[in-house]
């Protein structure tokens, strides 16, 4: 067991009675000093130095929990600063909305139908009923009041007014929705409720120059998770811009990070910044470990795919340092998920916990280790509880299409959950990994989707949201005792013995697209209480394809009972799943030549042509052409 060291009052005070306010420094080499002797150097801007001291003053508790001061925030914080709503890829195409909430007021961001991204406030000027429900995202053709239907095009202009004959003192020139400013960066939106307010240049400073070798706008969600915190928004912010509390909060992580020595720096009003050395050990370590000790820690973390079984032990050469090995390691992982060659990243860019502080709520990280944002806010009117937003955006691939997850050498997705991001299991902590919830904040966990509008997209892959002409044109929700809750089927779900050669078949042959990956150990009670099994543990992918998900598990704990390969589909439990085709015959000829097994060739029923195949585990599928182009059954 390595030691800490530890310091007595006595033995702090003797060191501070040495140095003025704002001066002391951790001993030992600073960040920078650190980063600079890495291989391959380090960005200008990485090594800049901003330290300002600004105080040490005791801030009154009362900024935390006074009704008067909350007050004050909402009008002169949240109603003059610039905040980001958004992502552009969650609003993709025209009629792509989302609604973003902040204290009492609801703002409808919508693309219209000439690409422009328009926000407005989320009410009918008629009796002040909200356009769409608080947090929801979707698509809408126009912005209809779902009161009496007083209707706006995207662009806000009035365009229905039911019985306009009684309503002859509308001037319907004027009677557009109110409109708030917009302004993108890094794929951002960010909105702003004061006419006057600066441009949103002047509030980024130094990040756009910062961030111009870290493209964030060629990058997609990958992963949406929200939180209900029981603390006021500074609060619960304020937390997440050091790294004083590793010692305490993660003291498993000490071998593998440069705690005490965090550089932080100050940028303007609105920007500050921490970087946070990975691959170093903390100066509180009495005794440093070996490099090859450090890189050992990093690979037991599990935060990338570890060296494969039977494989060479991955070695930190004489000369070179676990920082580097690690992060060549890391470059290479993650350019096979992604797609994207990463080469010219250097080691800080890399590992490095990056983040950058903007003024009022947001926190950046830069880095392909930690490929995170952070956004605090207000939970209504009260001041004593928080909506955290945590996204993780992967980089698109160089094709320039969404990255499809696992991808390269069937290396899979890399989990990447930092220190501080894991997600456990426990009451309000955790739901099914892979399984979407609505945008709307609880006290829970929510793992949400990332483009596109489709509640059935999961983390971990972006696609196209369908054809304009595929797209209903309102999506109502039944009302809580209404006898119809179940709006369709979502995803079918198979327990494969082999997950890659099911994933190869469905993937590969058959053309579904890869959407999310996630996998769980046993002992989380959470997961066993929802599939009904005791120390359950599996790896999962979500596929799609059309209106269709399909979701693989692989379970490694309880062991699986083998299954029939052959077994008749007249057996009780689930059958087969049906894929609808185009051309029937044509596919059924490309799949047997594949190799695949069917029961006999399509059949034509009249309304219909059908036949029966099996994947390589023995599961039936069906494939349909409907042959009615105004089948009741037709889903696409």
């Amino acid at each position: 067991m390595l030691g800490v060291v530890g310091k007595t009052r006595e033995g702090c005070d003797a060191v501070n009675a040495k140095t003025a306010p704002g001066q002391a420094r951790c001993p030992g080499p600073s960040t920078r000093e650190i980063i600079a002797r890495d291989r391959g150097g380090a960005p200008p801007q990485v090594l800049e130095e901003s330290y300002r001291f600004l105080g040490d003053e005791d801030i009154p508790y009362e900024r935390y929990t006074s009704r008067e001061f909350f007050d004050l925030e909402m009008r002169y914080v949240w109603g003059r600063a610039w905040q980001w709503a958004c992502r552009e890829e969650e609003i993709p195409e025209p009629g792509d909305y989302l609604v973003y909430d902040i204290g009492d007021r609801s703002v409808l961001v919508v693309r219209g139908e000439d690409g422009r991204i328009r926000a407005f406030a989320n009410a009918c000027l008629h009796r002040g009923t909200q356009l769409k429900e608080p947090g929801s995202s979707g698509y809408s053709p126009a912005l209809r009041c779902p009161f009496h239907g007083f209707t706006w095009s995207l662009d806000g202009r009035l365009i229905d007014l039911p019985c306009a004959w009684d309503f002859p003192h509308v001037d319907w020139a004027r009677f557009g929705l109110p409109e708030f400013r917009v302004e993108t960066w890094g794929g951002f939106v960010f909105v702003n409720f004061d006419p006057h307010a600066p441009p949103l240049a002047e509030q980024l400073e130094v990040l756009p120059e910062h961030f111009a070798r870290w493209n964030l706008a060629d990058k997609f969600i990958a992963l949406y998770v929200r939180k209900k915190l029981p603390a006021n928004w500074k609060a619960c912010m304020e937390a997440f811009l050091e790294s004083y509390h590793v010692l305490e909060t993660h003291p498993q992580g000490i071998t593998t990070v440069g705690d005490a020595n965090t550089q932080y720096d100050v940028y303007g009003e609105h920007v500050s910044r921490f970087v946070h050395l990975v691959g170093y050990p903390s100066p509180h370590l009495e005794k440093r470990p070996s490099e090859q000790e450090i890189l050992d820690a990093l690979l037991a973390e599990g935060v990338v795919d570890k060296i494969k079984e039977g494989a060479e032990r991955l070695l930190v050469p004489e000369g070179a340092t676990a920082r580097e090995v690690f992060a060549e390691h890391l470059k290479k992982t993650l350019g096979a998920a992604y797609r994207r060659d990463f080469s010219h990243l250097t080691v800080t860019e890399t590992i490095d916990a990056i983040e950058y502080a903007l003024f009022p709520n947001t926190c950046l990280f830069p880095t392909l280790l930690f490929p995170m944002v952070y956004r605090f806010r207000p939970n209504g009117n009260d001041p004593d509880t928080a909506i955290f937003d945590l996204i993780f955006l992967q980089p698109l691939p160089e094709s320039g299409g969404a990255a499809r997850a696992g991808a390269g050498g069937g290396t899979g997705l890399p989990p990447i959950l930092p220190r501080g991001a894991r997600l456990r299991s426990g009451a309000g902590h955790h739901l099914r990994p892979g399984h979407w919830q609505p945008r709307r904040p609880t006290a829970g966990l929510q793992v949400e989707r990332q483009a596109g509008r489709d509640p059935g997209q999961l983390p971990g892959g972006a696609h196209p949201p369908p054809p304009p002409h595929h797209r209903p044109l309102h999506r109502p929700r039944p009302r809580r005792g209404e006898a119809h809750m179940i709006r369709g089927v979502h995803h079918v779900a198979i327990s494969t013995p082999d997950l890659e050669r099911l994933l190869g078949f469905y993937r590969d042959l058959l053309g579904f697209q890869e959407v999310g990956r996630v996998s769980w150990e046993a002992g989380n009670a959470a997961i066993d209480a929802v599939v009904g099994l005791k120390d359950s543990a599996a790896r999962q992918v979500m596929l799609k394809k059309g209106n269709l998900c399909l979701e693989l598990f692989e379970y490694h704990s309880p062991t699986p009972r083998p299954m029939d390969p052959r077994r008749p589909v007249c057996d009780h439990g689930h059958t087969h799943i049906c894929f609808d085709v185009v051309d029937i015959e044509a596919e059924y000829q490309r799949l047997r030549a594949a190799g695949v097994e069917f029961h006999a060739p399509p059949q034509d029923f009249g309304n219909l042509k059908a036949t029966y195949g099996r994947d390589p585990d023995g599961n039936v599928f069906e494939l349909q052409e409907l042959l009615d182009p105004d089948d009741p059954a037709r889903v696409l």
